[in-house]
């Protein structure tokens, strides 16, 4: 999608807050049952009125918003972890090269970095306007929990039959810490049917794909 992604700015994702549920506790669920998780809280919030007029009066994206929740999250089609390098990372932050890294800590440059994969999907879904961009982000959920199967930052892409795809972004943290973090991809330009089609979709940047198993 050459430079769409990255012309957008990474500023959106800096002023949406995550749902969180969830209070850091140990699980002995995979990664792929906690975004399981997570999805049904997304569900929960597309289908519920009081939830949606809470976050935006607009009738348009409400009906986005509703739209997306109709779709049938029982059983996901096929899971793909997405993992993006740590230098595209970085370069997306736009804290590459000596002098623009000066000015941020170790921790504070890890913080900035753990938000990007975040703030590449919520660029997705800007592909496909404000209102597509405003509906996925009201919708946008999120848990924490305990767990050492996750080494690195990466993104889980669900897709299904009969509904959107969901990108649940999972970051570490600190003792085993993990956050993740849901988007629906609403931005009907993304084509999720092979790993290749998602490779091809992100072909600027420096990715690996893999499907999980259940």
């Amino acid at each position: 999608m050459k430079k769409r992604i990255i012309t957008i700015g990474i500023s959106v994702v800096l002023v949406l807050g995550v749902c969180g549920c969830g209070g850091g506790n140990s699980s002995n669920k995979t990664l792929y049952e906690e975004g399981l998780e997570v999805i049904s809280l997304m569900e929960e919030m597309a289908s519920n009125d009081t939830y949606l007029k809470i976050y935006s009066a607009s009738s348009e994206i409400q009906d986005i918003v509703r739209n997306a929740g109709e779709g049938d999250f029982s059983e996901p089609k096929a899971i793909y972890k997405v993992a993006i390098s740590e230098e595209t990372l970085l370069a997306l932050a736009e804290i590459t090269g000596s002098e623009a890294t000066e000015g941020l800590s170790d921790t504070l440059k890890g913080y900035v970095q753990s938000r990007m994969n975040g703030a590449i999907i919520n660029q997705v879904n800007a592909t496909g306007g404000a209102a597509t961009l405003a509906a996925a982000s009201i919708c946008t959920g999120g848990k924490t929990f305990v767990s050492d199967e996750l080494t690195e930052d990466v993104i889980y892409l669900y897709t299904y039959e009969s509904a959107v795809p969901v990108a649940i972004s999972f970051a570490v943290g600190e003792d085993g810490a993990v956050s993740a973090t849901g988007n629906f991809i609403l931005y009907e330009g993304f084509n999720v049917d092979t790993e290749q089609d998602i490779k091809d979709f992100f072909e600027e940047f420096s990715v690996e794909v893999e499907t999980i198993t259940k």
